[in-house]
């Protein structure tokens, strides 16, 4: 079994030089191989990082009736506000239903997961929803903040896995215009504790087997519980165990679609881990009996296209993948709004059998 690739990137500049491209080969390599890798040297201070998940498990413990105060819409998106248990529906593989991967029926069983999610204050079509200032203060401005930290930092990584690639200079300008009206979101989740009843029945879940539809996802976890597919040996998951706040990144569909396969978009699920449980400080312990599993806090932040961003494979990519066009011509938000797993799956089938 492989293990989550761990790149520092933290002298790797503008990734312009020797030892800047070396690392940005790392990367892109990772992305090629795994479409998944961890990344220490960041740049965002560990003190930024504790707050953070300081004022997110803060957020959690409010009382419902305080929390529903931000409330998310009542449709799927847009993605902001409060979202109580059970009111997400996952994008799942269909092979997965059921599946003992997965360690329970996706299905039947229960989603108790909740969460927050946090975009741009220039976003008009997608504005965020925010707690009253008196309810948690000072849990606006530092998430305003943080987002646009980790924007910054998920625009220098998709450059670098670019320059990794070897993409000329007009490559990966065609990459910042898909991506500069920073349509991104960063996501605060809880997993409440599990019961050992819960688990040994597996009537509960934490999130299923899938991939995300953006570009990229960058996610700072404060225990483990996520795992990533070798694409090159399917049903065999990886433990995603990185050190202490590092970036836990992994490709999307889209970019995926958008270097012709040369990416894979990582796929990956968060399972129930029945001798953990985390302390205030985010440390890993075992519990008494250990026989259950304990709260989980993670901050996913998805780094997304425009809306009206062409996804069509860059013809870049298509000669460095050294296969056809695998993907038609699609506006991101078409692809948002379609059953994206049916269209990824059948447009690279019916080039195959071409």
């Amino acid at each position: 079994m492989g293990s989550l690739p761990i790149i520092d990137v933290s002298h790797a500049g503008d990734f312009s030089d020797d030892s800047g491209r070396l690392i940005a080969k790392q990367l892109a390599m990772a992305c090629h191989r795994y479409g998944f890798a961890a990344v220490t040297g960041h740049g965002i201070p560990s003190e930024d990082i504790d707050l953070a998940f300081k004022y997110s498990r803060a957020f959690f413990d409010l009382p419902h009736v305080d929390k529903m105060k931000a409330p998310h819409p009542m449709t799927q998106t847009p993605h902001r506000g409060y979202q109580e248990p059970g009111f997400e529906k996952h994008f799942v593989r269909p092979d997965r239903h059921g599946d003992p991967r997965d360690g329970v029926n996706v299905k039947s069983a229960q989603d108790i997961k909740e969460s927050f999610e946090v975009g741009g204050e220039n976003n008009d079509v997608h504005p965020n929803v925010w707690l009253p200032e008196e309810v948690l203060p000072g849990f606006r401005t530092f998430m305003q903040g943080f987002f646009w930290r980790l924007s910054e930092v998920s625009a220098r990584l998709a450059d670098a896995a670019m320059v990794g690639a070897d993409a000329p200079a007009e490559v990966r300008e065609r990459l910042r215009s898909i991506h500069d009206e920073h349509n991104h979101q960063l996501r605060l989740l809880h997993y409440p504790a599990v019961s050992a009843e819960d688990y040994e029945f597996k009537t509960i879940r934490r999130m299923p087997t899938h991939t995300d539809w953006g570009l990229f996802t960058m996610l700072f976890q404060d225990v483990n519980g996520l795992e990533f597919e070798d694409p090159q040996n399917p049903d065999c998951f990886i433990p995603a165990i990185a050190p202490k706040n590092a970036l836990i990144i992994n490709v999307g569909d889209m970019l995926q679609r958008l270097t012709n396969n040369y990416f894979v978009a990582g796929i990956h699920r968060v399972r129930v881990l029945p001798t953990e449980t985390s302390n205030t400080n985010g440390d890993v312990q075992n519990d008494e009996q250990g026989r259950s599993s304990g709260d989980r806090y993670s901050m996913p932040f998805f780094f997304l296209p425009n809306h009206t961003a062409n996804i069509q494979p860059l013809s870049y990519f298509v000669e460095l993948s050294e296969k056809p066009i695998l993907y038609e011509s699609m506006e991101a938000q078409q692809y948002i709004h379609s059953d994206r797993l049916k269209v990824l799956q059948e447009s690279v089938q019916d080039k195959q059998k071409k």
